[in-house]
C-alpha cells in the first residue's frame, strides 16, 4: 500500500502489508516514517506553521494506513502499529523542534 496523507503532502511511504510484522518488529517501519515526517515536518517548520501533537499525526496516519491495507489488521498489531507510528511522530517531532512536544 502506497499513502499520502494530505495534512502532510510531503509524505509518501510504501507499506507492504506481507513485512508490515516484521518491520514494525525490527523498528525498519519506524526508521522509514520518521525519516518522511522530519522532512514534512521541516518544512512546516520553516514555513511558520505550528506543527500540532505527535500523537495526533500518529492516529491520522494509522487510519490512513488501514483504510489502505489490503488485509485485516488484528488488535495486537494494529496496537503495534500505533505504538511504532507514535513513536515515529514523537522523534521526527523532537528533531525537528529540539524538544519534546510541550503540554
Amino acid at each position: 500500500m502506497i499513502f499520502a496523507f494530505t495534512a502532510i503532502s510531503y509524505l509518501r511511504m510504501d507499506i507492504d502489508d506481507s513485512t508490515l510484522e516484521r518491520d514494525i518488529g525490527d523498528g525498519t517501519l519506524r526508521e522509514k516514517l520518521k525519516r518522511e515526517l522530519v522532512v514534512g515536518f521541516e518544512t512546516m517548520h520553516r514555513e511558520g506553521e505550528r506543527l500540532p501533537p505527535p500523537s495526533y499525526y500518529a492516529t491520522k496516519i494509522v487510519e490512513v494506513m488501514h483504510k489502505g491495507s489490503e488485509r485485516v489488521i488484528d488488535d495486537t498489531l494494529a496496537y503495534d502499529l500505533y505504538q511504532e507510528v507514535l513513536l515515529a511522530c514523537e522523534e521526527a517531532y523532537e528533531e525537528v523542534t529540539g524538544g519534546p512536544q510541550s503540554s
